[in-house]
């Protein structure tokens, strides 16, 4: 059986952590955190949260590991609504990773909360 994005999603929140995005921001301001883009580089480059790594979904597993090789760095991922963002993060884990958290917030209101984009 065929399983669509959305069944992926609701699997994939299963094995993760969920924050919001205010739970995020303040995490960030109490601990060091790798905020991660996984949006495809077209999405970015119209609009993207500073300092945020932009690594798309895509080529996760390729590119990670070569901008963070520390399993214990508290990593943040966010998207354009919160789907990539969960299947990332649950990816993450499984490479090793261990401090991964998605973010379920739109990235327009990742701008608002952030006061940037």
């Amino acid at each position: 059986m065929i399983s669509p994005i959305t069944e992926l999603v609701k699997e994939a929140k299963k094995n993760i952590d969920i924050i919001s995005v205010a739970q995020a921001k303040q995490l960030m301001e109490e601990t060091p955190c790798l905020l991660l883009d996984v949006r495809e580089a077209s999405e970015v480059a119209s609009s993207a949260v500073s300092d945020s790594l932009a690594i798309p979904r895509g080529v996760l597993e390729m590119q990670i590991t070569s901008k963070c090789n520390d399993p214990q760095m508290q990593i943040l991922v966010h998207c354009q609504s919160g789907g990539r963002a969960c299947l990332a993060a649950e990816q993450l884990l499984k490479m090793g990773y261990k401090n991964v958290k998605a973010i379920t917030a739109t990235h327009q209101e990742m701008c608002e909360h952030f006061n940037q984009c």
